[in-house]
């Protein structure tokens, strides 16, 4: 469906928000689920 820049700028930004998704659960799980 999407172009392969399309793609490249999805992959990357799904990456990045695996990694601060990973980074806040590492540091404080119970803080992220009460923020959320």
């Amino acid at each position: 469906m999407l172009g392969e820049g399309g793609y490249a700028r999805y992959d990357e930004s799904t990456a990045q928000r695996l990694l601060n998704l990973s980074k806040n659960w590492m540091r404080s799980p119970w803080e992220d689920h009460e923020h959320s």
